[in-house]
């Protein structure tokens, strides 16, 4: 189909080069082939949709998704972002892990994440 829905936990670890970091427990992805649309969230500690991006798929294969993204939320502080993503999937259904590396706010992030 041209949809993408996973819903599940893990573990994970989000992490600036300033030095800010925290663990990630859940991730949640949507894909849409139809308008290009990718959004991903992950739970923390600090709550539900702790960590959130929206961004534009750029490949689509039967093991993984890869998008760049242009928004983010982190903790209720909105910024815009560059970054890319990969998530590479387990039985074209599940979310094996996520990788995404970028800028925010001028400093450089990234988020790994395993199931």
């Amino acid at each position: 189909g041209n949809t993408f829905s996973y819903s599940g936990r893990g573990r994970g670890m989000f992490s600036m080069d300033a030095g800010q970091g925290y663990d990630l427990r859940g991730a949640s992805v949507f894909a849409d082939r139809g308008n290009g649309e990718v959004q991903i969230r992950f739970d923390s500690a600090f709550g539900g949709e702790t960590l959130q991006f929206r961004g534009r798929l750029e490949r689509v294969t039967a093991d993984a998704i890869e998008a760049r993204l242009v928004d983010g939320i982190n903790r209720g502080d909105a910024a815009p972002v560059d970054a890319r993503a990969r998530i590479l999937l387990r039985d074209a259904n599940r979310v094996r892990s996520i990788f995404i590396e970028g800028r925010a706010r001028n400093q450089i992030f990234r988020v790994t994440y395993n199931e």
